[in-house]
């Protein structure tokens, strides 16, 4: 299976605009674990350590970058962006990317972790509200994504 360092290769080559934090060591997932008290789903997991993230203009994705531990700016930026434009984003949910144009943001639902996956569903920012699931696991999200840019 390709690794998630040549399918975000396979990206940034069909689009230059895409860039990839890099490399993340395995003890920065795990202090983020510790520090949100969250279980992150091992393909999110190993995605962060092989890429770090990944960032495209306008469009944030959730990351490993400097400032990771930060409760408000870090990690789990985009998750408290959607929470303030929602009201209402259940515990347990991650926003994986934002987009200031997007009204459906893709968020981890680590409250159906199985099998040390979870899914990934839409989440409607201004309804407050869960639209339905986006992808099995990150793994399935990630691939589709990569397919819909890249080909």
């Amino acid at each position: 299976m390709t690794s998630y360092a040549e399918l975000i290769a396979k990206l940034k080559a069909a689009d230059d605009g895409w860039e990839s934090i890099g490399p993340q060591p395995a003890t920065r997932v795990h202090e983020i674990e510790s520090r949100f008290g969250i279980r992150l789903p091992q393909s999110f997991r190993q995605f962060l350590i092989e890429v770090g993230g990944i960032e495209y203009p306008n469009h944030y994705f959730t990351s490993i970058d400097d400032d990771y531990l930060d409760e408000q700016d870090g990690f789990l930026c985009n998750t408290n962006i959607l929470r303030e434009q929602s009201g209402q984003l259940p515990d347990g949910f991650i926003a994986l990317e934002s987009d200031h144009d997007a009204d459906q943001w893709a968020c981890l639902d680590l409250n159906r972790m199985n099998d040390d996956e979870c899914p990934v569903v839409w989440y409607h920012a201004f309804e407050g509200r869960v639209l339905g699931d986006c992808a099995s696991s990150f793994d399935e999200f990630i691939r589709r994504l990569v397919a819909e840019w890249a080909g």
